[in-house]
């Protein structure tokens, strides 16, 4: 069972061969859990990244893209607000591995960095900051994660961001998920050399159209609505199952 859009298990199958049937199944969000952000208002657009931050001393070769810092200033100085959210089980504190971060909190009033916060509260905390969810990256030079990776991984974050009614903006090296935001409107699909002028980019983005689309999709793609699919892998587990 593989968290990849549909055919993108054969790659990840390519240098360790397996046995057997093989499937695609997501995060897809809960709708206990569904949550609406906040119009646009007068106020600086809000952007929110939830999930694990790579501390500025990890390798840049493997690292480099969740390394956020660099890009945080470049979205921050064009009067961007972004707001990250840890992964729960990293140690958020301004004497520990994300210090500069902290630092960074102090000295920038766009940026805040907050402790991670269970799934199932991850969605209203996010609706009540944000504007946008960001799954925007900077890939470095000598970058050693395969392309192929980000083709067809559609991470859990993706799911999150719509269960908090958030519109998605997604680097275009995300081909599986850029398949899913073009298809249904769920967001903003950025090249990375776009990335200096993403405000003007998002000046002229429709965000309630957006919103609108992203509750549309929610709502046939809940988790409710799919699990049917996974249970009929494995019938004896369902309900009912002999």
């Amino acid at each position: 069972m593989f968290n990849l859009c549909p055919g993108g298990e054969r790659h990840q199958l390519d240098q360790a061969p397996a046995t057997g049937p093989v499937d695609h199944f997501h995060s897809y969000p809960c709708a206990e859990f569904f949550a609406a952000p906040a119009p646009l208002g007068q106020g600086p657009v809000k952007l929110a990244f939830a999930g694990s931050l790579a501390a500025s001393n990890l390798p840049h070769s493997v690292f480099g893209d969740v390394k956020l810092f660099g890009l945080i200033g470049e979205l921050t100085g064009q009067g961007l607000e972004f707001h990250i959210f840890l992964n729960p089980y990293q140690f958020a504190d301004a004497k520990g591995p994300f210090w500069d971060y902290f630092h960074l909190a102090e000295a920038e009033p766009l940026f805040r960095i907050h402790p991670g916060v269970a799934p199932d509260l991850l969605p209203a905390r996010l609706a009540a900051l944000a504007h946008y969810g960001s799954m925007l990256y900077r890939f470095p030079a000598g970058f050693e994660i395969l392309p192929r990776h980000f083709a067809t991984i559609i991470p859990s974050k993706f799911f999150s961001y719509l269960e908090a009614g958030l519109p998605v903006l997604v680097n275009r090296e995300f081909t599986g998920v850029c398949d899913l935001v073009r298809e249904h409107g769920l967001g903003v699909i950025v090249d990375q050399a776009d990335l200096p002028r993403l405000a003007e980019i998002l000046a002229t983005a429709d965000h309630a159209a957006l919103c609108r689309n992203v509750a549309r999709y929610r709502e046939r793609n809940s988790m409710d609505a799919r699990i049917g699919e996974l249970e009929a892998l494995f019938p004896g587990a369902a309900p009912g199952g002999a």
